[in-house]
């Protein structure tokens, strides 16, 4: 047999715990009270600028677009397409970049202690 799948939004998934029922399956509400608004969860990191990864507190648990409603915007987990993330972000920077003896961190520039291998190594 085949199993199902059935795709939610967030928000959907906030009133069923409200309500008690999520999918048909009985949810205990006490489980998930402190939950009651989507943006609560847009708590993953996101930089404030491609070359500036200090707190983004202008998207940390802020939603300027919802995926739910828009359906020429492609579907995002969390559903939100424009501002706070839910998961983690992963950012592809170049070998170049990471053997750079200019990299700044915090109040410090230098080169990494731990730089990638050459590529030949691979």
């Amino acid at each position: 047999s085949q199993t199902q799948t059935t795709t939610t939004t967030l928000k959907e998934r906030i009133k069923g715990i409200e309500n008690g029922t999520y999918n048909g399956v009985k949810v205990e509400p006490s489980n998930g009270s402190f939950i009651k608004e989507p943006q609560q969860v847009l708590t993953a990191w996101i930089p404030n600028g491609a070359y500036t990864y200090t707190f983004n507190n202008t998207a940390f648990q802020k939603c300027k677009g919802w995926s739910e409603g828009n359906e020429d915007k492609p579907p995002v987990i969390g559903d939100c397409y424009s501002g706070g993330r839910v998961g983690y972000s992963v950012k592809i920077i170049s070998r170049d970049a990471l053997n750079s003896d200019k990299i700044k961190i915090g109040i410090h520039t230098g080169k990494l202690k731990n730089p990638p291998p050459p590529p030949d190594t691979f």
